[in-house]
């Protein structure tokens, strides 16, 4: 009985031969496929992590040349990876090229907003810009992730009393008074709130 099932199977294997081999050729194909675009992935992956490490490596060196070299190429790697983004922002507002430093900072809140310090050097960009409006949208983001965030509540003090908006300055400038926050100068702090009206 067994021997007519298998001589059954085989039959009709032999009988669709040509359908059977090629949807066996087909899924090896695809698995080979597959383990190539993981070995592939693992490669770039690896290539990225290497390329941020060299940049920020010359980052702490004050290479800033080389710095934005290796990390304009971790981000061809990988578009999509904040911290290169904000570590070539950080490049280049070492250099002095605000615009780029601006666009990376951008890119880099696009992919992950969550990162009050990277808010904090943008708005810093904004205002040194003249854009006040998007320094105080930064700062005031800053502020909202991180509400212990010293020097971005200053500075957000400091742009409202600059618009002629002591009510909002004086609150920030309290706030920081409030916290009591150790290595600032809260006797200058006092000093920007009494001269508020």
């Amino acid at each position: 009985m067994e021997l007519k099932a298998n001589n059954a199977a085989f039959g009709i294997f032999t009988k669709h031969k040509k359908p059977v081999l090629a949807v066996c050729v087909a899924a090896i194909l695809i698995v080979i496929a597959l383990v190539g675009l993981h070995l592939w992935d693992q490669k770039v992956k690896s290539d990225q992590a290497k390329a941020y490490l060299s940049g920020h490596n010359a980052y702490s060196k004050g290479q800033f040349d080389r710095a934005i070299k290796s990390l304009e190429e971790a981000k061809k790697l990988n578009p999509n990876d904040a911290k290169t983004h904000t570590n070539l922002a950080q490049s280049y507002e070492a250099k002095g090229r605000l615009d780029k430093a601006a666009g990376e900072y951008e890119a880099s809140l696009k992919v992950n907003p969550n990162q009050p310090e990277a808010c904090y050097n943008l708005a810093i960009i904004y205002k040194s810009q003249g854009k006040l409006d998007k320094a105080v949208e930064g700062l005031s983001q800053a502020v909202k992730l991180n509400g212990n965030f010293v020097a971005a509540r200053i500075a957000l003090g400091d742009l409202y009393a600059q618009k002629g908006d002591n009510t909002k300055a004086k609150e920030q400038y309290q706030k920081v008074i409030d916290m009591k926050p150790f290595g600032v100068d809260l006797e200058a702090i006092k000093g920007k709130l009494s001269n508020l009206k």
